[in-house]
């Protein structure tokens, strides 16, 4: 069971989903096209006028470490260049994979250990863990669904 909520778009609203990096240069939306989804019936869409532009969610756990995987596919079927990452904000550091989507679904997984942040079980302060998708191509669509952290 994912850490995340809404982690698949399926409510069909955002939230808890938010542009993060370049907001104001950022769209954020829910697609629906039929047959298109990797799951279900909804993904995220995101669009950004900059290199960088990105959507997170914060979170909280008790583990000595956190893996997310996302699936990322290009809007228009060129390839688009983005990243997956997760931030401890404990001891502020990341754990980040570069990916590159085209015009099919494809999984990007980080692993981020959160043992330098003192006692892996001991309790975390709350959404003290962030996962974050960059899209890194300007005036690009990348489409997202099914993102797991456990």
């Amino acid at each position: 069971m994912s850490l995340l909520v809404n982690s698949s778009f399926e409510q069909g609203v955002l939230a808890p989903w938010q542009r993060l990096n370049q907001p104001g240069q950022t769209l954020l939306g829910i697609g629906n096209t039929p047959g298109l989804a990797m799951i279900g019936v909804n993904y995220a869409t995101l669009y950004t006028a900059v290199a960088g532009g990105s959507i997170g969610q914060d979170f909280s756990g008790y583990m000595p470490s956190v893996a997310a995987i996302a699936y990322v596919r290009s809007g228009s079927g060129a390839a688009v260049n983005g990243r997956l990452a997760l931030w401890d904000f404990v001891d502020m550091t990341n754990a980040v994979s570069s990916f590159v989507a085209a015009n099919a679904w494809v999984s990007v997984m980080t692993v981020k250990d959160l043992r330098g942040s003192g006692s892996p079980h001991a309790a975390r302060p709350a959404n003290s863990i962030r996962v974050e998708i960059y899209l890194d191509t300007p005036k690009a669509d990348l489409f997202i669904d099914s993102v797991t952290a456990f």
